[in-house]
């Protein structure tokens, strides 16, 4: 006789890698942009005089094809940004002049990792919904 005990169904967690190769100083302070905001949004605000912390932004992930969604690739719940990993240059560092106005000098290639957690459990029927 084999019984086995139900413990907990995980949260999914999804990964998405990104290479930035800016090549002018606009593109650089672009992509210093886009890594600022996902850090800023994976973050908790702060609320009432700071007393509290406001929970941090979700996000609707969908992987579109043309105009519509891609139904052949998962659906994805509402998810948190659990993790923003950066890494700046490659093995050998290498750097852009500095920008006019601003200190330091932004790397020529910058590999940023998102890592998405869904804020709630799948069950069968949402599995029967592409999720």
């Amino acid at each position: 006789m084999i019984l086995q005990l139900f413990k907990s169904v995980n949260r999914r967690e999804f990964s998405f890698s990104y290479e930035f190769v800016p090549v002018n100083e606009r593109e650089a302070l672009m992509v210093y942009n886009i890594i600022r905001t996902f850090k800023k949004y994976s973050h908790p605000k702060r609320a009432l005089q700071g007393r509290y912390l406001e929970f941090p932004a979700e996000f609707r992930i969908t992987f579109m094809q043309g105009t519509g969604e891609n139904l052949y690739l998962p659906r994805i719940a509402r998810c948190v940004l659990k993790e923003v990993s950066v890494k700046y240059g490659t093995e050998t560092y290498a750097s852009f002049a500095p920008i006019a106005g601003r200190d330091g000098s932004p790397p020529v290639r910058i590999e940023m990792t998102l890592t998405f957690s869904e804020v709630e459990i799948l069950t069968q029927e949402r599995i029967d919904q592409g999720y």
